[in-house]
């Protein structure tokens, strides 16, 4: 019996060729989405389960304060001699490590390279479960200045030669490290991710190794199994006070954040963790549930409207004694071979997208058929089967056989529930159309919003390896200043500055304690030179920039941006005097606020003092125009004067762009996701249309005879389905609205879309729909009615 039913599902299928295609590709790349997006959710909450202690395993956080009690901020940068002191004080800790990290210049035989060092304790390998290729865990790192290479940097340095066997040396920062251990590739859903970890007991600046002011260490503590992390977090500020001291103001608090949270509840601070996101991960599942959502819709539409051209064969079968049981099988029958042949069309099609995917999310995927993806697919294959093909027969079960038989029953497109449906998918369609305009908008924003140049380029130059090529620092800044005004008479270099920081890196390196007028705050330091605020288009609000021609600004002079005046609330801060230490400075100017962290943050005070003793990086402002000649000068010019240190620079407006990958991959999926809505949608509307104009042939034909034009036909089909569309506009803008708005909450300075951008994305989806409607209705009308009536 059941194989009678698929061969009687099998031709329905083949004798409605184009609806069993749109059927099958429809929901087939519904499919698709669903099946990629599940692999990215499962992906994501795989981060840093690979480790043996990972639910035992804490990152330890430090959050600032003002002075009258409130939150400053937060940070995974803690002090160096923290993790020892942990150690010492607490001995129901199972373990601590540290890491932290530099830019260094390595040398390996006659080969250099500047890369991203960094360093931890030799316990790292007890708390964190990493796989030795080369060496073991108990004595990688053991010994001082040790190194242990991934293999992929093992490969870079040493080709197919044993490094740890060969006792290879690598020179870091001009000193000698032994490498003792060759990782395995560290997993890609690892948040802890480096090439170069060397022990941290010879990390270069030893004044750092007990200083508990600078927090540039990312602290890792092991508890036992069944403490909790508050029985230590209560102790963590007896611990500082002990090593730090009582201050005037509480400074800092210290918690703990377990592993399992670090990859989905990251911040974006100075560490090296990777950063995800639990908002991305709810994005894009929402994503593939709408898209599922319409593609099911469209799948079920299509159904009923297929069944609508077989009432006569159901009547017969009445007639024959099938009873609605009958009825139902067959038509599951039907369904689920649609379904099958859907899902295998789905499965084939995330294989293929599957490199593209991962390049969008920048992960490592693979497609696995493991238990309970298998579950899940085979759960909606039921869902769709037993939703889509009970309708149907469950409708007609009321009527008689003498009614499926006649011509008048009609059963799909008039329908409520199908019109409903196709109103929720133009409803969510339209709802991808405004989230994707809003992002482009929020983007552009926010790349208008950090760069203030008109037209011209800025790059950066890191300088850190020029430090350590020179027997002083003296010698490494006059060596800085050189190369600066050799480059700085180029016709296409507008301006040149120096800074010891990165611009748009939200952590300060120095934080000092600043008191103005008798109020007090933590802040951040950037030292600069004359031409920094030039060089990145910045505007004073009040006073004036540093100047060459006034001698004191060296040592005297300082510069606040308008956040800081607020936060103090002073009115007319220029000329002020401010005390951090036992320096004393006056406030010369103010500078017009400027984003030195992201927009998703609001802007942090600042104070600019005048120091270029001991840049980290050069800027050049430059002329776009001919810029592989400028590059090949400057590059020149470095040559000459660092003979030794590579030369490697990048442009600010794509650190900018880099700095918000985030949200140019989400713009990408919802591009992505709307182009697959509203191409499902229009699939799912061609149907529809075609069934109606199926039904109404006689009467198209009646009415052609009877004079009724072109227009007057292909008005009188669309005019119901753009009535449809247009009520999904008036549905989804509200939504759409509130979830733009909820978004948009994440960024502390945001472009809120106007009215016109609804209005406009609202015709244009009228505009598509009756472009779609058009290609049946035309044809219909353009049809000869002797055709139609021809056995009348």
């Amino acid at each position: 019996m059941f194989k009678n039913y698929f061969k009687i599902a099998a031709r329905n299928l083949l004798k409605n060729k184009v609806y069993t295609v749109i059927n099958i590709t429809g929901l087939g790349l519904g499919m698709a989405c669903c099946i990629l997006i599940l692999l990215f959710v499962r992906w994501e909450l795989s981060y840093d389960k690979f480790h043996k202690n990972a639910a035992n395993l804490y990152r330890v956080l430090t959050e600032f304060f003002r002075e009258d009690g409130s939150s400053f901020g937060i940070t995974s940068s803690t002090p160096m001699p923290l993790g020892p002191a942990l150690r010492d004080e607490f001995p129901e800790i199972a373990n601590t490590t540290r890491f932290t990290g530099m830019r260094a210049d390595v040398i390996c035989d006659d080969k250099r390279f500047f890369e991203r060092v960094h360093f931890a304790d030799h316990s790292v390998f007890d708390v964190f479960t990493f796989a030795f290729a080369k060496g073991d865990s108990e004595t990688a790192l053991r010994e001082p200045y040790s190194v242990v290479l991934t293999q992929e940097t093992a490969a870079k340095y040493f080709g197919d030669e044993d490094p740890v066997a060969a006792g290879k040396v690598l020179q870091i920062n001009g000193q000698s490290y032994r490498v003792t251990g060759v990782l395995h590739e560290i997993p890609s859903n690892s948040s802890i991710q480096f090439q170069l970890l060397a022990s941290i007991s010879t990390f270069p600046n030893k004044r750092l190794i007990n200083d508990w002011d600078n927090k540039l260490t990312t602290t890792y503590v092991q508890l036992p199994a069944g403490i909790s992390p508050q029985n230590l977090e209560d102790k963590l500020s007896a611990l500082v006070e002990k090593y730090v001291g009582k201050k005037e103001f509480p400074l800092w608090r210290h918690y703990l954040q377990p592993l399992a949270r670090m990859h989905l509840f990251s911040l974006n601070d100075y560490g090296f963790a990777s950063e995800g996101n639990l908002k991305s991960i709810v994005i894009l599942g929402s994503v593939a549930s709408v898209i599922l959502l319409i593609a099911c819709f469209n799948f079920i539409t299509l159904s009923i409207g297929i069944s609508s051209t077989q009432l006569k064969g159901m009547g017969i079968n009445k007639i024959l004694g099938a009873r609605r049981s009958h009825l139902l099988m067959q038509n599951w029958g039907e369904t689920l071979l649609l379904c099958v042949v859907a899902v295998m069309l789905g499965i084939a099609l995330a294989e293929l997208f599957l490199p593209k995917f991962n390049l969008l999310t920048n992960r490592q995927m693979q497609m696995t058929y493991d238990l309970p993806e298998i579950f899940i697919i085979a759960g909606l294959v039921v869902a769709i089967t037993v939703l889509a093909g009970s309708f149907p027969p469950l409708a007609l079960a009321k009527f008689s056989a003498i009614e499926l038989l006649s011509s008048n029953l009609k059963l799909g497109g008039s329908n409520k529930f199908t019109k409903s449906l196709v109103v929720m998918q133009f409803s969510l369609s339209l709802i991808f159309l405004l989230i994707t305009a809003a992002m482009s908008k929020q983007i552009d924003f926010i790349i208008r919003s950090h760069n203030k140049l008109k037209g011209e380029r800025v790059i950066g130059i890191p300088l850190e390896a020029i430090q350590h090529a020179f027997p002083s620092v003296q010698m490494a800044t006059q060596a800085t200043q050189t190369f600066l005004s050799e480059i700085r008479d180029h016709h296409n270099i507008l301006t040149t500055t120096t800074a010891d920081l990165y611009f748009g890196f939200q952590s300060a390196i120095i934080l000092v304690n600043l008191e103005i007028n008798g109020k007090k705050m933590q802040s951040p330091q950037i030292n600069v030179d004359y031409d920094y605020l030039e060089t990145f288009g910045l505007e004073m609000a009040a006073g004036r920039n540093f100047s060459r021609d006034i001698v004191s600004d060296v040592h005297e002079a300082i510069l606040i941006n308008q956040a800081m005046a607020n936060e103090l609330g002073l009115e007319a801060p220029v000329g002020l005097q401010a005390t951090f230490g036992r320096e004393k400075f006056t406030v010369v100017g103010v500078v017009k606020d400027y984003h030195l962290a992201d927009l998703r943050r609001e802007i942090k005070p600042v104070i600019l003092k005048l120091d270029s003793s001991y840049p980290l990086t050069c800027y050049l402002k430059i002329n776009p125009q001919n810029l592989h000649e400028t590059l090949a000068f400057i590059k020149e010019k470095w040559t000459e004067i660092f003979a030794n240190v590579p030369f490697t620079y990048s442009f600010l407006d794509e650190e900018i762009r880099q700095r918000y990958a985030q949200e140019f991959r989400s713009q990408e999926v919802f591009v992505t996701a709307t182009i697959l809505a509203i191409l499902l949608s229009c699939i799912g509307i061609v149907g529809l249309t075609a069934l109606t104009v199926a039904r109404r042939t006689k009467e198209i034909a009646i009415r052609k005879i009877m004079g009724a034009t072109v227009t007057n036909l292909v008005t009188l089909i669309s005019k119901e389905f753009l009535l449809l569309v247009a009520l999904a506009n008036l549905a989804a803008w509200p939504i759409a609205y509130y979830f733009i708005n909820k978004w948009l909450q994440n960024y502390a300075y945001r472009s809120i879309p106007e009215l016109w951008i609804f209005i406009v994305l609202g015709l244009a989806m009228l505009g598509i729909s009756f472009m779609t409607l058009s290609v049946q209705t035309i044809k219909a009308a353009l049809a000869k009615p002797v055709e139609a009536l021809r056995y009348e």
